[in-house]
């Protein structure tokens, strides 16, 4: 897709001299986000490995004091998740929504759909498992022991609520001077053989303005008006 490459070359252009995301600055445009990439073996693990930075749309949000910030499907199912195996076109847009007051996720969500291929003796197949993240950073979320089901390891959901152990993970709202972020919450998996609800993995990420923008506020680059003047879409929004 021409457009993609040109807003991915948008995102890897801006890295260099970025600011940190402006929560306060409701005016539509593209902004870039990096996500940690922890190993599924160390959930816990913070601020390590990033992604490169990504395209995503920054727009006011429904309430006066929120924003909400866009990151097409197809961003996720090819720069976030393709070693998941997503099943092309089925991943809705990951959307955050800011409280611009405090800095905190009110929410960020998604779903979609990952191929899972399965193995039983000399039989092998294919599964498709709907897949849906909530995540906040209203409170905290944990996980306990990670198991493996459909050739996917996890680690099981878990928060303050319950009586057995769980290693919770304390959120973190938007930082405004480095634009990290640290959102916790859920991904649950269903196909019709198994369901699995396991400790979400993406919440943590790195919010940058796009650098090259003119003085009106809009990008620059050579990318077609209608894609830079409105929210992105996906095939599940």
């Amino acid at each position: 897709m021409a457009v993609g490459i040109l807003l991915l070359s948008l995102a890897s252009t801006g890295t260099a001299v970025a600011e940190p995301m402006n929560l306060h600055d409701r005016t539509p445009r593209w902004v870039t986000i990096s996500f940690e990439v922890s190993p599924q073996t160390s959930p816990d693990a913070l601020d390590s490995t990033y992604t490169p930075a990504l395209p995503a749309w920054l727009e006011p949000g429904d309430l006066s004091d929120q924003v909400r910030v866009v990151v097409p499907g197809w961003v996720v199912e090819r720069h976030v998740l393709p070693e998941e195996s997503p099943k092309p076109g089925t991943f809705s847009s990951f959307i955050w929504v800011f409280d611009t007051r405090t800095g905190h996720v009110v929410s960020a969500e998604m779903s979609g759909v990952l191929i899972r291929r399965i193995r039983w003796g000399f039989l092998r197949t294919e599964v498709e498992a709907d897949v849906e993240i909530v995540m906040s950073t209203l409170e905290q979320a944990g996980f306990r022991s990670d198991g493996s089901i459909l050739g996917q390891r996890y680690a099981k959901f878990c928060n303050s609520t319950e009586d057995k152990p769980c290693n919770l993970v304390d959120p973190r709202q938007y930082d405004p001077l480095t634009g990290y972020v640290n959102a916790v919450g859920s991904l649950d998996v269903r196909s019709a053989m198994v369901g699995v609800h396991s400790f979400s993995p993406l919440g943590e990420a790195v919010f940058a303005e796009s650098a090259q923008r003119n003085a009106a506020g809009t990008e620059t680059a050579a990318v077609a008006p209608a894609t830079v003047s409105s929210r992105p879409t996906s095939h599940t929004d």
